[in-house]
């Protein structure tokens, strides 16, 4: 995965509305295509697994794959990922490790409220969470942090 995201331009992650300064990674878009499609497969897998607990009417990805880059003081502060125009479908949200936690320091995916407990950080790990829960990248202090992000789109909640 990281390789097909090195054949895409990389862009710097923005934010939907606030401060700049809140996100500093880059970011690489991976549309469906045939080189694509076993990790659009897993990815669809892993949001049914994850939604038989939290029974989430979904109605599939609305957004291409994301690849996010966090070198050397790379982070983004704490957030949400559903919110008004663009994001506001976004009902769950994936996290999956491409690098190995012994290659960078830092970067760790926080939830705000939930201390004493830190998400894994293996190669392969992935996280579903609702899209509603605040949450952050700590600022990575050695390596590079990379990691699949996606989004399971469906009615926005009432």
């Amino acid at each position: 995965m990281i390789a097909l995201g090195d054949t895409v331009a990389r862009e710097q992650g923005e934010l939907e509305k606030g401060d700049p300064a809140l996100r500093r990674s880059e970011l690489s878009w991976i549309p469906p295509s045939e080189a694509s499609t076993a990790f659009y497969h897993r990815v669809g897998v892993l949001f049914h697994q994850a939604n038989l607990e939290y029974r989430f009417v979904l109605k599939g990805l609305a957004e291409p794959l994301q690849i996010a880059r966090y070198g050397v003081g790379g982070h983004f502060d704490w957030h949400t990922d559903s919110g008004l125009r663009e994001t506001a479908g976004r009902k769950l949200s994936l996290t999956v490790q491409l690098s190995d936690e012994a290659d960078y320091d830092g970067g760790n995916l926080e939830f705000i409220n939930i201390h004493g407990r830190q998400p894994a950080r293996g190669l392969g790990t992935a996280i579903i969470f609702p899209s509603f829960l605040a949450h952050r990248i700590a600022p990575v202090t050695r390596g590079v942090r990379v990691s699949i992000v996606a989004w399971a789109y469906g009615p926005s909640f009432v």
